[in-house]
Parts: C-alpha cells; sequence; structure tokens
C-alpha cells in the first residue's frame, strides 16, 4: 500500500499538520504511526474502532488515542476524499498533455443536480505523475488555503479574550444573539 511518508508530512507547517490530524477520523485498516519522534516507531494498523470513537485499537489490541503525536499515513483515498470533502467538490483528473512532461491535471467541479456543474476552484496542472504526490500537493495547498482563510477572518479578540471575526467586529455570540431578539 502506498502512503505519504512521515517525513513529507513533517515538511509541512504546523498549522497544515493540524489540518490533516484534525481531519482524519481513524477507522478500520488505516495506517498510523505514534511517537514520531521515536526513530524505533513502527508502523501500525488500526485494527478495532469502538462505537464511541474515543479511542482506537491495533491489530496487537493496544489501544491508541488521537493526539498531535499520531500520524495518519494518508493514502491516495484518504486525500481524495480529504480534497472532497474539503471543497465540497467531486475531483476529475487528466494526464498532461504538454509537450516533454507527463503529470496528472486535476479538476474540483461542483455538480448541482443532471448535468449542470460549475468549476468553482483554479485548475491544479501539471502536478506529479504519480497520482499519491499529486493528491498531495493539491490536499497541502488546500489545507493551507483553510488555514490562511481561518487565519484572515480573525481581526482581533474583545476584552473577555475570544476572538473578533469580520462581519461588523462582533464575536459569534453577540451576532447570534442579535439575530434572534
Amino acid at each position: 500500500m502506498k502512503y505519504i511518508s512521515v517525513e513529507k508530512f513533517l515538511k509541512q507547517s504546523k498549522e497544515i499538520q493540524k489540518a490533516f490530524i484534525d481531519w482524519w477520523q481513524p477507522e478500520f485498516g488505516d495506517l498510523f504511526l505514534e511517537n514520531y519522534f521515536d526513530m524505533d516507531s513502527i508502523i501500525n494498523v488500526v485494527g478495532c474502532v469502538p462505537i464511541n470513537k474515543k479511542h482506537f485499537e491495533d491489530y496487537d489490541g493496544n489501544i491508541h488515542y488521537k493526539t498531535d503525536l499520531v500520524i495518519s499515513l494518508l493514502t491516495e483515498g484518504q486525500l481524495r476524499q480529504f480534497i472532497e470533502d474539503k471543497t465540497k467538490c467531486k475531483i476529475e483528473l487528466d494526464i498532461s498533455s504538454d509537450i516533454g512532461y507527463k503529470g496528472y491535471n486535476l479538476y474540483l467541479r461542483k455538480n448541482w443536480g443532471n448535468d449542470d456543474y460549475e468549476y468553482p476552484y483554479k485548475p491544479f496542472e501539471n502536478l506529479s505523475n504519480n497520482l499519491l504526490e499529486a493528491y498531495w500537493q493539491v490536499a497541502c495547498q488546500i489545507a493551507e488555503k483553510e488555514t490562511n482563510n481561518q487565519k484572515q477572518s480573525i481581526i482581533s479578540t474583545n476584552k473577555q479574550g475570544l476572538p473578533i471575526i469580520k462581519g461588523g467586529g462582533k464575536t459569534m455570540r453577540e451576532m447570534y444573539n442579535e439575530g434572534y431578539k
């Protein structure tokens, strides 16, 4: 099974790493690494996830908790799912026809029903000729855009230390209360 290496994961900023860690919900068969700073760590496989999903077990029955020290070794399917979940679009792929370059082009398509659709994102063109790497490139760009959007929407904090977001200089609580007066 092919997956993104720990080294590639750790090359990303902490914010991008957090976007992947927060998104990942352990499922049977997922690959993960715990204590990635320990050179003797071995790749584990999720063997059981209880209904409450508060922890998960590997095949040896050892219990693990989802923390910042547990990294999911993301596969092609998981990266595709990340991209589709975050963009609410479906992926279209083709091979670049540029002379001298053979790599993937990825397009995100939003269906509106029947034959109606649109492409709300710019195309991701001339990606790697390895599908796993192409998905990783796009997923990292989407995670980076998401973290940048979150940072830009917080403009300051109020006297209680709560964030004030764009949209009138009010906290979410103030906007909620005002809407239901």
